[in-house]
């Protein structure tokens, strides 16, 4: 090993582990002690419900560090990211009577490009089974009155086709932007901060996301003004699922949007001010590793029961402190098909029951 060797341990491909200088080599089994100038990482991307690892066996050899989506790991890896445009230093000169016109006219085009689209609502989806029940929900809106013949499943789990290009998996998008207004970026877990690229590509697209998971989106008691790229999402760029009684008042709200051009406007404001980026993890990961080294305590920090924290501590039902068999449980208890419109005491349960 070197002066400082890291480690990192990936919890969906298997306990397989890698350095620096190879992203997944072929190594046959991971060691179950740790060298004193080694920094163990333990890396996902992935809800622990979908790569539910037994991580037990190396509790008696702690990793130093974390690195998932979620944020109070050590080094955050999110999917996407908030943050403010560079601001101008100074008001650019009064434009000509042409420019404005130009100007005027590329408004225009955009608002047509945004409000003149075919179909209400879109989702590109091949997980048809999930933990978060999220296919019976869709179900569920694409059978509201309001909006009868507006919601458009696409791929494995609907009934129209999206053929992918290569191995790109957001090839979809781009074909869906011109056509859709709406995006259901419905997760397949509801763990803490999970906010996966179901919601990133769809702003990125230019439609508006209709939310389903459980993260603070708009940052929480964490955002400020000061503060901005601590939300999960730009503000007044998407609509939250979880902020409506029945799934009728949803599709009566979206339909409400549809008929208000002005209205669902508003939903790209926050292009003037704010940009989805991707986050550079490893280059923190690579930041935080030097530190360490020129600190000369490489192994300062570590985790006695990483299995526990990775399971447990940070609860995968809003906070709800369960077992793994009870939270997939949970999650599976959350359809729809028994009682269509109350479907949203299920989960407010689960709120309650984690503020006892």
């Amino acid at each position: 090993p070197t002066s400082c060797s890291p480690i990192l341990f990936s919890v969906q491909y298997g306990l397989s582990f890698c350095t620096c200088q190879h992203s997944r080599p072929p190594l046959p089994a991971m060691p179950l002690l740790r060298h004193a100038n080694q920094i163990w990482v333990l890396y996902g991307q992935e809800s622990p419900l979908n790569f539910p690892m037994d991580l037990t066996p190396f509790v008696l050899t702690p990793f130093n560090w974390t690195m998932t989506y979620r944020k109070d790991s050590d080094v955050p890896f999110p999917y996407g990211k908030v943050v403010p445009r560079p601001r101008r230093s100074q008001d650019p000169p009064s434009p000509s009577t042409s420019a404005s016109r130009r100007a005027h006219a590329h408004a225009n085009e955009e608002r047509r490009n945004l409000t003149d689209r075919p179909n209400l609502v879109c989702w590109a989806v091949s997980h048809c089974h999930t933990y978060s029940d999220r296919e019976s929900l869709a179900r569920d809106l694409r059978s509201q009155p309001a909006i009868a013949g507006r919601v458009h499943i696409y791929e494995r789990c609907g009934q129209l086709p999206c053929p992918r290009q290569g191995a790109q998996s957001n090839s979809c998008y781009p074909l869906l932007s011109p056509r859709c207004k709406f995006y259901l970026s419905f997760e397949n877990s509801l763990c803490t901060d999970y906010v996966t690229e179901e919601f990133y590509n769809p702003l990125l697209h230019e439609m508006v996301p209709i939310v389903y998971g459980w993260a603070e989106y708009d940052g929480g008691s964490g955002a400020s003004d000061a503060a901005p790229a601590v939300a999960v999402a730009p503000p007044h760029s998407y609509i939250n699922l979880l902020e409506y009684g029945t799934m009728a008042e949803l599709a009566d709200r979206l339909r409400y949007l549809d008929d208000h051009d002005d209205e669902y406007l508003k939903f790209f404001e926050w292009k003037r001010d704010y940009e989805v980026v991707t986050p550079d993890a490893w280059c923190d990961l690579c930041t935080k590793l030097k530190s360490a080294i020129d600190e000369g305590h490489p192994d300062r920090k570590w985790y006695e029961n990483v299995h526990h924290w990775w399971h447990h501590a940070h609860g995968s039902i809003g906070g709800v402190h369960v077992e793994a068999e009870a939270e997939t449980e949970a999650c599976r208890a959350l359809g729809t098909s028994d009682k269509p419109e109350n479907w949203l005491d299920k989960i407010l349960g689960l709120v309650f029951q984690s503020k006892i």
